[in-house]
């Protein structure tokens, strides 16, 4: 044989080996995924109740509807078939837009879902999302728009438990350390 068709043959062995490896991933979220199919978003008070009762963590989303980012992200990101495979097995997604003044009862008070996003989570910017175990410890926290492959990676994070034991992360951020400037260091 000669060298240009061995490396041709080589080539077509490679193609074909990627081609079986991307189709036999074992991909967790690569399940499937009706065209048209949705993440399936519960309001706060049945996610609460669905979470117990399945131990699932909670994916909280929170959004605004003037938001772009929050928009990009329903457009872009929520409709991929890893997103919406992996939150619709392994969690229990509730969205929650910041500025809504609907009702809900959390720990046996009436408060608003607005009310809700900001003592409970300091949803004070959106986008933001919060992953919660069943039992609300909250676990992890992800701030901004998250593109897919990003939020696919925290989804299989909080899924196969990588955190470890949850260490309730904490809703106020951490203040920035003051720069220090040469004319700072001076006085």
């Amino acid at each position: 044989m000669s060298i240009v068709l061995i490396r041709r043959l080589l080539l077509l062995i490679c193609l074909l080996c990627s081609v079986v490896l991307l189709l036999c991933s074992t991909d967790l979220f690569a399940q499937s995924v009706a065209p048209g199919d949705s993440v399936h978003w519960v309001d706060l008070e049945k996610g609460l109740v669905i979470a117990r009762s399945d131990n699932k963590p909670i994916f909280f989303w929170f959004y605004g509807s003037w938001c772009p980012h929050c928009k990009h992200m329903r457009e872009k990101v929520f409709v991929d078939t890893a997103v919406i495979a992996g939150l619709n097995a392994y969690f229990v997604p509730i969205k929650i837009e910041t500025a809504s003044k609907r009702q809900i009862t959390f720990q046996g008070v009436s408060m608003t879902e607005s009310e809700f996003a900001v003592n409970n989570f300091n949803a004070r910017k959106v986008p933001s999302t919060w992953f919660v175990e069943p039992n609300g410890c909250r676990i992890l926290h992800l701030k901004g728009f998250r593109p897919v492959y990003d939020l696919v990676k925290n989804l299989e994070y909080v899924r196969t438990k990588q955190y470890g034991e949850c260490q309730n992360v904490s809703l106020i951020d951490p203040p920035p350390t003051p720069k220090v400037t040469p004319d700072s260091a001076k006085k």
